[in-house]
């Protein structure tokens, strides 16, 4: 009888202790009507805000254009989650090695948003194929600062001891934080800096989010509408900043190369035969700029227009 009793018990315990994949996709269905309406919300604001910036005030709410924003916003956003909390092992995402001292909960937390960096640094390199223009390292001397940043950090990470050394260790984990940021200001583009910036923003909202929600008195101190204002800043940073970085093959909003040819001359160009971006379109015509600085799109009509030679954008990649 014991036997039997033992066998019935790791059973029942391997149906609860299901792993997380299969956690996730169980939460995935039960919950898939509120995934859809967090996918769509984001990417209609997502797609509203970008298309202020061309002072388009008009969106058709079921375009395919609005569901790819925020399945591309939802996706980025969920990388970065995923980033902060296998580093730091919460859910059970524990990293091979990862070690959290429980007693200096703060410090620990602290550097948790200081490593942080150099993770949402990474992400942008992995992810470089879905921006433009591509770019994933820098170029001399960028790269050899960059190996010899990461030597000191392996020699320095020595000398870090949170049990024993605290204060020593968060002035080491500061000051190469410091040089980080200067590194990657100094050496990538502004794009790629303010790039990284959006994801590292994303992990520490999470782990924000984390935090308090483990508090003891959550859900009677909480003020959930300072969270909803932290989610629409992060929204309103991927519109504009990120956004329209993305190649429209993934979803982004990057300016489609295109050759027109017209019937007649237009308000875009007096020319029969001429090349622009296409920024958008709808069932009345086209969005179109001359040039990817410029931030007043031209409206011009379907019947204006004999034919279109699409160039995509990752001809230039």
């Amino acid at each position: 009888m014991v036997p039997s009793a033992s066998i019935a018990m790791g059973s029942e315990n391997t149906t609860e202790q299901q792993s997380l994949p299969q956690r996730l996709l169980t939460a995935g269905v039960k919950h898939a009507a509120l995934l859809f309406g967090v996918v769509y919300a984001a990417g209609f604001l997502v797609s509203s805000l970008y298309q202020a910036h061309f002072g388009l005030d008009t969106l058709e709410p079921l375009k395919a254009k609005v569901f790819s924003a925020g399945i591309l916003f939802v996706v980025l956003a969920l990388i970065s989650c995923v980033a902060m909390a296998r580093l730091h092992g919460l859910f059970g995402l524990r990293r091979p090695g990862a070690y959290v001292v429980t007693d200096r909960v703060k410090i620990v937390k602290l550097i948790w948003a200081l490593d942080f960096w150099w993770v949402a640094v990474g992400l942008r390199i992995f992810s470089s194929i879905v921006f433009a223009p591509f770019e994933m390292y820098p170029a001399y001397p960028g790269w050899l600062f960059y190996l010899l940043f990461c030597a000191a950090w392996a020699t320095a990470n020595q000398l870090c001891d949170l049990n024993t050394h605290p204060v020593r260790t968060v002035l080491i984990e500061f000051v190469f934080f410091v040089f980080g940021v200067a590194l990657i200001y100094r050496y990538m583009s502004h794009r790629y800096f303010v790039h990284v910036i959006w994801f590292y923003l994303v992990g520490l909202t999470f782990l924000w989010l984390y935090s308090v929600s483990n508090s003891v008195r959550f859900a009677e101190t909480h003020d959930w509408e300072r969270d909803v204002f932290f989610i629409l800043a992060l929204i309103l940073f991927f519109a504009n900043y990120v956004y329209r970085d993305v190649y429209s093959f993934y979803g982004g909003g990057k300016p489609v190369s295109v050759d027109l040819i017209f019937v007649r001359p237009t308000s875009f160009s007096s020319s029969l035969e001429t090349s622009g971006l296409l920024v958008d379109q709808d069932s009345y015509g086209y969005y179109l700029i001359h040039t990817d600085d410029e931030r007043s799109a031209v409206f011009v009509p379907r019947d204006a227009i004999s034919g279109i030679i699409f160039h995509g954008n990752l001809s230039k990649f």
